[in-house]
């Protein structure tokens, strides 16, 4: 991994004399990538920042939601909670814009787990349900089961067991339309 930040922080120069703005935005991405990995935070942190509009301007939606999520994951890492939240939340509005309801449920289902580490459960179910409407649209039966599970997992932290249960059978239901591997197999 250091071998990868050498080479990353070698190539800045030459792409800032090509001029290439979206190589650059992948190559600052890459160089924050490899700092994180080697938990250099504040540092993946300027370079996720510096990256982002780059790729943003770009329409490299798939980059943009990948450096969005580390971002707010290396905020989190060091307590910044408010700002990893506005970074999960900006990819979320990212992703809907670039018409990627995969990424926005991803994105979704991170808020969702912030907010229950919080136990901000009102939080966490508003994000959930955004998240399970997403996987119903694409049609992600599985997916969609563990958003209901999850769903459940909150009524029952806040006491509301006939609603944990519905939630939790609305998963089954789901998930037995969606045929496990080892009974595909058989």
């Amino acid at each position: 991994i250091q071998r990868s930040r050498d080479a990353f922080l070698a190539a800045l120069p030459l792409i800032d004399d090509l001029k290439d703005a979206h190589a650059e935005g992948l190559i600052l991405k890459g160089l924050a990538m490899a700092e994180d990995h080697l938990k250099h935070l504040p540092e993946a942190i300027g370079y996720y920042q510096r990256a982002l509009p780059l790729l943003t301007a770009a329409h490299d939606a798939p980059n943009q939601f990948v450096a969005g999520m580390k971002l707010g994951g290396a905020r989190e890492a060091l307590g910044r909670k408010a700002e990893a939240l506005e970074a999960y939340r900006a990819v979320v509005l990212a992703c809907r814009a670039a018409g990627d309801a995969s990424g926005e449920a991803m994105a979704q289902s991170r808020i969702a787990m912030f907010h229950m580490a919080a136990r901000d459960w009102q939080a966490a179910l508003d994000a959930m349900g955004a998240e399970q409407k997403l996987y119903a649209a694409l049609g992600d039966k599985a997916a969609e089961a563990l958003t209901w599970n999850s769903i459940a997992t909150v009524y029952q932290m806040r006491g509301e067991y006939k609603r944990q249960l519905e939630s939790a059978l609305r998963a089954v239901a789901l998930s037995e339309g969606v045929a496990a591997p080892e009974r595909q197999a058989a």
